[in-house]
């Protein structure tokens, strides 16, 4: 065999593993997080209901909202960081996270052009869109027939779902709503023992916010829709 008929097929064969691992790589690694909590899809939160009585309204981090609950004086002695402490043990922490929209709109190169046409201009409308595609996508979108730059598409938008909600091994709930001028999506509930629900809320203006509560005990769901209605941004 002369050795241009080996060169030949050695390119061949190269050829065809780098166009297998181009094509395969975001199938794969889509499908490496198909299990867990990026498993889980939202449902609506199946209580809407509000507390009514004596409130008070306080604010971090840009943000003020009303709690039925009594701020401690080492909370009340910090109100320029991120974090609440009541008096029924209740820990909260407020934070305004990073628009990933942004990110992902200004991103340079043919591929994340061609990743935002899959997205779609519906999903790159808002924030709350590109959350909300986020949550309700698994690494079971990802096909192994579809092209890379679908299965791409899919694993942006598991990365963000990770952000959001995580993508660990334990399974949470995923509930979605919308209570007055706010939705969002609360992770978690209050049947859990881990005794935690983080919720991601949005204004009309697609302001977004953070509230991670820990120490549940005494909390009801109905209190925490009363933080949700009455949220304002005020920044």
């Amino acid at each position: 065999m002369s050795w241009w008929r080996v060169a030949l097929a050695l390119v061949v064969v190269l050829g065809s593993v780098v166009l297998l691992a181009w094509w395969s790589a975001p199938f794969l690694l889509a499908r490496s997080m198909a299990t867990g909590q990026a498993a889980v899809l939202p449902t609506p939160l199946p209580d809407l209901t509000v507390t009514a009585g004596s409130a008070s309204r306080v604010k971090r981090n840009g943000v003020s909202f009303e709690v039925p609950w009594a701020e401690t004086d080492e909370s009340k002695r910090a109100p320029n960081g991120d974090t609440l402490m009541f008096t029924n043990g209740l820990e909260m922490f407020v934070g305004r996270p990073p628009r990933n929209l942004e990110i992902i709109r200004t991103t340079k190169g043919i591929r994340a052009a061609a990743v935002r046409y899959e997205l779609g201009t519906d999903v790159l409308s808002s924030q709350f869109a590109l959350a909300s595609a986020a949550l309700g996508t698994s690494g079971n979108d990802a096909k192994w027939w579809r092209t890379p730059i679908y299965n791409k598409k899919v694993e942006t938008l598991l990365m963000e779902k990770s952000k959001i909600a995580g993508l660990g091994l334990q399974q949470r709930p995923i509930y979605r709503f919308s209570i007055g001028r706010i939705r969002g999506f609360q992770i978690g509930d209050l049947m859990e023992r881990r005794n935690a629900v983080r919720l991601y809320l949005f204004d009309e203006a697609d302001r977004e916010c953070s509230v991670f509560l820990v120490n549940l005990q005494s909390v009801s769901q109905a209190e925490i829709n009363t933080l949700v209605s009455t949220l304002q941004f005020e920044e």
